[in-house]
C-alpha cells in the first residue's frame, strides 16, 4: 500500500516538471516562424566560375513580417536542401553529402544551437552554402540553382529561394599564355 502511495505521490509531482520541461522546448524552438513570413534569398557574387574555383553563395533570410523572428543555426546538413542542375538535368549530391543529409533526417544530434533574431522587415545572413561540399569539383556547364532552409529544430521548411543562374567554364588561359609565347 505504501509502494502504491508512494507511486501515485511521485507521478502527481512529477507532473509540472513535465509540463515545464515542454514548455522550454516549445519557447527554445522558435514555432511562431510557421505564421511569420520568412523569405530565403541566395546571393551570388559572380555568374561565371571556372573549374576548381569556390562555387559558394551568400544565404540570407528576409523577414517581411511586423513581428520578431528568430531562426535557428543548427547545422548546414540538417538545414539546407540545395537543389542543382546542370544543363536542365538534376545533379544528386555526392555521397558523402547525401550519406549525412539521409543521417540528419532520421536523427539528428544537436551539437550546436544558437538563434538569429531578425527584426521586422529586414534581414539577416546565414551560414554560406558551398557547393563543394554537397556536390564536390563542377564540371563546365550551366547550371541552376535553388535552397531550401529549415527554421528550426523539426520546425517548418522556408519556400525555395529565387533560382540563381551561373556557369562553369574550362580556364583557358595556358592556352592563351602558351599562344602568346
Amino acid at each position: 500500500m505504501t509502494h502504491a502511495i508512494a507511486t501515485v505521490a511521485l507521478f502527481v509531482f512529477s507532473l509540472p516538471l513535465v509540463a515545464d520541461s515542454s514548455h522550454l522546448r516549445q519557447s527554445s524552438s522558435p514555432q511562431s516562424n510557421e505564421q511569420l513570413q520568412l523569405k530565403l534569398i541566395l546571393g551570388d557574387e559572380k555568374e561565371t566560375y571556372k573549374i576548381g574555383d569556390e562555387v559558394r553563395f551568400k544565404v540570407t533570410i528576409e523577414n517581411q513580417s511586423s513581428e520578431q523572428a528568430r531562426v535557428a543555426v543548427i547545422d548546414p546538413y540538417y538545414q539546407n536542401r540545395p537543389k542543382l542542375f546542370r544543363n536542365g538535368a538534376v545533379v544528386d549530391y555526392q555521397t558523402k553529402a547525401d550519406r549525412l543529409v539521409r543521417s540528419k533526417d532520421k536523427s539528428t544530434e544537436v551539437l550546436r544551437l544558437t538563434f538569429v533574431s531578425i527584426g521586422p522587415y529586414s534581414s539577416k545572413t546565414l551560414p554560406w552554402l558551398d557547393l563543394r561540399d554537397w556536390y564536390g569539383s563542377l564540371p563546365p556547364g550551366s547550371y541552376r540553382l535553388t535552397n531550401r532552409y529549415r527554421t528550426s529544430f523539426e520546425g517548418p521548411w522556408t519556400k525555395d529561394s529565387a533560382e540563381i543562374q551561373f556557369t562553369v567554364v574550362k580556364d583557358d588561359s595556358d592556352k592563351t599564355r602558351r599562344i602568346g609565347r
